[in-house]
This record gives structure tokens, C-alpha cells and sequence, in this order.
């Protein structure tokens, strides 16, 4: 009897152990945002843009890890976004832009928006980003 109660207990928490690292395998995992998804998300905050024409020769439009960025005006202001296939590659193509900046002084980091497998560059006049853009950003990021 107490074999059969050893066993069950052994067996319980086998379980329990597989049912635990099931679960936070799940929760590591990010979901992989498509250029659709972030375009969705700017309308429904209310965000007006348009399609742009690349600029090559502009920092914040050259192709990363071998992604040509989708380029969108917003007012007076510049929209860069880069859809990777996956978080890694993003690093990968940030690595990149980091290399191809050097040295030059530009407050990147004010500029650039990484969530899950996408960067985006927005470039916008003032010192502070606009609400609507904030928004967006933060409910691409959650």
C-alpha cells in the first residue's frame, strides 16, 4: 500500500512539474506582429498617414538584415516600420543600424520603437511624441 501511494505521489507531481513548463514555455513566447497589424493599430488611435516614397539615403529608411522598411508620412513627420520574421532578426537588423550609424550624434533611442518582431522609426518634430502615437505604441507592446 504504501508503494501504490508512493507511486501516485511520484506521478502527481510529475504532472504538475510537465503541466508548469508547459505553461511558462507558452508565456515566453511573443506573438509576431504584421505590417497590418500595426497600420490597424495607428487608424484606431486616430493616426492620419500616408504612403511615402524611400528615401535610401535617410538613416532611418536604409534596408536592415535584409528588410526594406514600409515608409509612411505622418503630417510633417517620418514613419519608418520594419516588419521582421521574428524578435531575433529584429536584433539582428538593429546590430546593423547601430554599425551603420557610427559615431554620428542622433538621439536614436527617442526615435525608435521595438515591439516583439517589428522596429519602428518615428521621426517627429517637438520634443515630446504625440499622445495618439504613444498610444499606439503601447498597445502594440502589450
Amino acid at each position: 500500500m504504501n508503494k501504490m501511494k508512493l507511486c501516485f505521489y511520484v506521478l502527481n507531481i510529475l504532472l504538475i512539474l510537465i503541466l508548469i513548463s508547459c505553461t511558462n514555455n507558452n508565456n515566453n513566447m511573443k506573438e509576431e506582429l504584421t505590417l497590418d497589424d500595426v497600420t490597424t493599430t495607428l487608424m484606431e488611435e486616430g493616426i492620419k498617414f500616408k504612403e511615402a516614397e524611400r528615401n535610401s539615403r535617410s538613416i532611418f529608411q536604409l534596408e536592415l538584415n535584409g528588410v526594406t522598411p514600409n515608409v509612411y508620412a505622418v503630417q510633417d513627420n517620418e514613419l519608418s516600420i520594419y516588419i521582421f520574421e521574428n524578435e531575433e532578426e529584429r536584433n539582428k537588423g538593429m546590430d546593423e543600424f547601430k554599425e551603420k550609424l557610427g559615431s554620428a550624434e542622433i538621439d536614436v533611442d527617442k526615435y525608435t520603437h521595438e515591439i516583439n518582431n517589428v522596429t519602428i522609426f518615428y521621426l517627429y518634430q517637438g520634443e515630446d511624441i504625440d499622445e495618439q502615437m504613444e498610444n499606439a505604441i503601447n498597445k502594440l507592446s502589450s
